[in-house]
């Protein structure tokens, strides 16, 4: 089976956050994250150097990483790797409910007199009263 792999361009940051575990995050151009689990102490001070790129490569054993920093590329293992890359678009396909004023305005209301103090019991009696 051939290992899955992903290249990320871009200037990255990378951010020791304790414990093996390391946070690469991309530009503000492109808000993109990389989590990496069990790094090993040799990679610690190859993290510090500013980042062009990055391409990681999960296999059976771990992720191979390798961080392309000039004038050269360093590789390292981890245990684990996390790529979260929030996508704007995301729910728009989705067939959400689309409330209209009326609706919004209604909703509105209940939420506001549910945080009033008693408000649950009154939105109970009206709903009974309807009934």
């Amino acid at each position: 089976m051939r290992p899955l792999s992903r290249a990320l361009e871009g200037s990255w940051r990378a951010q020791d956050l304790g414990a093996g575990l390391w946070r690469f995050e991309a530009d503000a151009t492109r808000p993109a994250q990389v989590y990496l689990i069990g790094v090993s102490a040799r990679t610690e001070a190859a993290c510090a150097a500013q980042l062009t790129g990055l391409t990681i490569d999960w296999q059976r054993a771990g992720v191979r990483l390798t961080q392309h920093a000039p004038p050269r590329d360093e590789i390292f293992i981890a245990r684990q790797a996390i790529v979260h890359e929030p996508l704007p678009g995301l729910y728009e396909a989705l067939p959400l409910e689309r409330l209209d004023p009326r609706a919004r305005r209604f909703w509105s209301r209940v939420f506001l007199i549910v945080r009033l103090p008693g408000g649950r019991r009154l939105l109970r009696l009206l709903a009974r009263r309807r009934r």
